[in-house]
């Protein structure tokens, strides 16, 4: 833990410097306007970074979004709050993306997907002003079997009822293969990122 934080600091005591080095080396215009910019997104990246393959993300982005925001507040008192949208926007667009990369990568760790294609739809507060800006909202998943076909149970038996009556149920109405790894693909989400159960939703599909 120790040579995780002596990193961490070290890595954003090197930027910072970086940081001031060019402050007073760039002329005083649209130059360093811009340069403050990018300087900005950098200094986001190395706060957060350590922080997209632990738990609880949402409380964590939200820790490092307050110390991006100190930084931002340092900028001219008539671009600040131009330069904070437009850092908080690409910062949110990073995190949601790395996220989106970290489940993928979960669900192709188990092997039934390991050649599946999968899509990722993350919904994040992204309202600055309230207090759970950052956290997640929901996660959506939907996974398309690399072979091309639905993992389908067993074909069902027709149930007979006094003889006469017959109920089918079709199968892709009723696959308990993929109800099922649904539900552990929910569950290896909702533990890898310390969520609910109920913020995911897994779809498995053609």
């Amino acid at each position: 833990m120790m040579e995780f934080l002596k990193s961490w600091i070290t890595n954003i005591t090197v930027v910072i410097i970086f940081t001031m080095l060019l402050d007073i080396l760039l002329p005083n215009n649209d130059m360093k306007k811009f340069a403050k910019v990018i300087i900005g997104l950098l200094i986001i990246l190395v706060i957060i970074n350590p922080f997209l393959t632990l738990k609880d993300f949402g409380n964590r982005f939200q820790s490092t979004m307050t110390l991006a925001t100190a930084y931002i507040e340092s900028s001219e008192e008539n671009n600040s709050r131009s330069i904070e949208i437009f850092q908080n926007n690409t910062a949110l667009n990073i995190y949601k993306e790395k996220l989106s990369d970290k489940i993928s990568e979960i669900v192709r760790s188990r092997k039934e997907f390991e050649n599946s294609k999968v899509r990722v739809n993350v919904d994040i507060e992204n309202d600055i002003n309230e207090t759970e800006f950052g956290s997640i909202k929901a996660i959506q998943v939907f996974v398309e079997m690399g072979n091309g076909k639905v993992l389908q149970a067993s074909a069902i038996e027709p149930v007979k009822i006094n003889t006469e009556t017959v109920i089918n149920k079709k199968q892709d109405e009723y696959n308990w293969n993929n109800r099922f790894l649904s539900q552990d693909l929910s569950t290896d989400i909702s533990d890898a990122l310390g969520l609910k159960d109920t913020e995911i939703f897994v779809q498995i599909q053609e």
